[in-house]
């Protein structure tokens, strides 16, 4: 095993690669392809070594990558290139992470993950509120990375390739898969992607307890124990849009230490 370490431990923008080797299976094989083309990545973070060091190990992945130093720059590759996914870095200077992918939402629901040093509950939220797909916390492994990018790549494959698109009806929630609306109570809600998806999963499957492993896996293809506090956060944002009390939800219901239901027959309480 051998392993490439950016900055110091104190370094608070440090990432850490570790390459296993042996019973590995060879990266291309590995790879899950979105298009008959390798996924195009465009890493945007605005320390150079970062970026090279994103670029040489992406690139070991089979990936095709862009990188760009600031988010005005990443605005106008992303406006020129056929990009599958962005990794995008929130502590810029200038046009930050956030209003960077605040502007790509504006246009694109491409899926976009954070990389950030910090993994405070309310820059999550706000990344979630923006449209972020998902994070990661430097330092990371390359095997979490990699996990990361292959598991959206493949739920965004599956969606365009396998889905066939109808409209969801349940109460007074209405779901169009095919435009990515919702209407609640008759009136247009907006949601991210990812609250999208998440009530989603949840009307496929009306009156099911859905277990928050189940949730990890089938929303986000992924499973951390981080990843816990990000479903969290999402299904809150999402009862504070759709339920007219969010802290009695007559939809969202949590069956505490097991998981989350929609209710088709909805009653007031949790």
């Amino acid at each position: 095993m051998a392993s490439v370490t950016h900055g110091s431990s104190s370094d608070s923008r440090a990432l850490t690669v570790v390459y296993t080797t042996g019973s590995e299976t060879s990266p291309q094989r590995t790879l899950q392809r979105t298009t008959e083309r390798p996924p195009q990545l465009l890493v945007v973070d605005d320390d150079a070594a970062m970026r090279r060091l994103l670029m040489m190990t992406l690139k070991q992945e089979g990936y095709t990558v862009i990188t760009a130093s600031n988010g005005e720059e990443a605005l106008d590759y992303f406006a020129k290139h056929a990009i599958d996914l962005v990794l995008l870095d929130v502590d810029m200077p200038g046009m930050d992470g956030h209003t960077t992918c605040a502007e790509l939402r504006r246009h694109s629901h491409v899926p976009i993950v954070f990389v950030t040093a910090c993994a405070r509950t309310d820059e999550l939220i706000q990344g979630l509120q923006i449209g972020a797909d998902h994070y990661i916390t430097k330092p990371f492994t390359l095997q979490e990375l990699r996990a990361r990018i292959q598991a959206v790549l493949a739920r965004v494959s599956k969606g365009v390739h396998e889905h066939s698109f109808h409209s969801l009806h349940i109460g007074d929630i209405e779901l169009d898969e095919e435009n990515f609306e919702v209407r609640v109570r008759g009136q247009p809600t907006s949601l991210t992607p990812n609250e999208f998806r998440l009530l989603h999963y949840l009307m496929q499957h009306p009156d099911q307890l859905i277990s928050k492993n189940e949730f990890q896996s089938a929303v986000w293809g992924y499973q951390a124990s981080g990843d816990i506090n990000f479903m969290r956060v999402t299904m809150r944002r999402l009862r504070m849009k759709i339920e007219e009390n969010p802290s009695r939800p007559r939809y969202l219901k949590t069956v505490h230490g097991a998981g989350y239901q929609f209710c088709s027959q909805p009653s007031t309480g949790d």
